[in-house]
């Protein structure tokens, strides 16, 4: 997908937004019905393209969202047959269970200073000095700091030398996420990956997660953002170890792919990564947010303990914003939430909805700030 700069991004978005202003519409067609596939034993309440708004009915911030992602107007969801859902924590082999506790890699000693800057950047009120001098105490990691920043996505006029200014443009998430990823760079074979561009692309989703988790989980909820973007930025991590696992090809390639996982490896990519999070000595409420950040998808919220739904939903929603915001037609495997999810938290099943220009330009920033700091291109 051919990446947006943000000036040009941001400027459509106040364009589409001053012309909804002034009363300019378009013209928009209704559609429904179930997406493509067998419709017997679909869910249905879960697995409609929902109907598109009507444009009398939309605020001018929704249209402006909608004018830049059409795919926002008819989601073209994948059906799923009833029945095919993943695998509970409780549901792993023992056998295989303590082999993967085994055999995850185990985190290196982190450095005084990081486990400080980390902590001071979980408080948006730290003093910026200190954060500044604790990261100028690392040149290489303020070099990497400076090479984002001053990166196509600011379109800076100079650039940049202040380690503090470019701190303070990157956000104390986005700079957060480079730290934690800095951490795990020698635990995470890349060798799992035949193309390195899958590597990073793992990453690239999982940034834009976090931000989009950060932005959702405090706008609807009113939660703090450092833990669901903690959350968001480890949700996918099982993905990259199961290259310690036993491949067997799945024989029903027609299943949703973290079904398919479970066929293949006998776990799925969530539980992998839970169980490396609680190897890890992470918080409870990470390691299960991770674990059950795909069942919003597949079964109701009773199915996952009571004091991690939130979580689990914030992320599963986040999941699905960082793909349609990164929408193209390559991507398989589009799922939706189903409903139950949305009226136990008393909000509307219209995801267009939630998404603003300000989260537009956060999950952008992540991307960018990710893509520049390791220096790959866009795939």
């Amino acid at each position: 997908m051919t990446l947006i700069l943000s000036g040009v991004l941001i400027a459509c978005l106040f364009l589409a937004f001053m012309a909804a202003l002034k009363g300019r519409s378009h013209r928009v067609t209704s559609g429904g019905g179930v997406s493509a596939g067998p419709a017997q034993g679909l869910i249905k309440a879960s697995f409609m393209l929902k109907k598109e708004p009507d444009p009398a009915m939309m605020d001018p911030e929704t249209e402006a969202v909608l004018k830049l992602y059409p795919v926002l107007r008819n989601i073209p969801y994948s059906p799923v047959a009833e029945g095919n859902w993943p695998m509970s924590p409780d549901a792993v082999d023992k056998t295989l269970k303590k082999t993967i506790q085994e055999r995850i890699p185990t985190p290196g000693p982190i450095r005084n200073s990081s486990v400080r800057l980390l902590n001071l950047l979980k408080d948006p009120e730290s003093n910026p000095s200190e954060i500044t001098s604790i990261v100028s105490t690392n040149p290489v990691f303020s070099a990497k700091i400076l090479q984002s920043v001053n990166s196509a996505f600011f379109s800076l006029d100079h650039k940049m030398t202040s380690v503090g200014r470019a701190i303070t443009l990157l956000g104390y998430n986005n700079v957060r996420s480079l730290i934690l990823q800095d951490a795990m760079q020698g635990m995470i074979p890349r060798r799992t990956f035949a193309n390195p561009a899958g590597y990073y692309r793992i990453w690239v989703h999982s940034a834009i997660v976090s931000a989009c988790a950060g932005y959702l989980g405090k706008k609807i909820f009113g939660l703090p953002e450092y833990d669901l973007a903690t959350m968001g930025l480890l949700h996918d991590i099982g993905k990259y170890f199961f290259n310690i696992l036993d491949y067997v090809p799945a024989s029903h390639q027609d299943l949703p792919a973290i079904v398919q996982e479970e066929e293949s490896y006998g776990v799925n990519h969530a539980l992998l990564g839970s169980i490396a999070a609680k190897n890890w000595q992470l918080s409870d409420p990470i390691a299960d947010a991770v674990a059950y950040h795909h069942h919003p998808t597949f079964l109701p919220p009773q199915s996952i303990p009571e004091e991690y739904a939130k979580y689990s939903f914030i992320i599963c929603l986040s999941d699905l914003v960082g793909k349609l915001l990164d929408y193209d037609q390559e991507e398989k495997e589009i799922l939706p939430i189903r409903d139950e999810y949305f009226e136990t938290w008393g909000l509307k099943n219209d995801v267009a909805r939630l998404i603003t220009p300000l989260l537009i330009k956060e999950a952008h920033k992540a991307r960018f700030i990710v893509e520049s700091y390791v220096n790959v291109k866009p795939v």
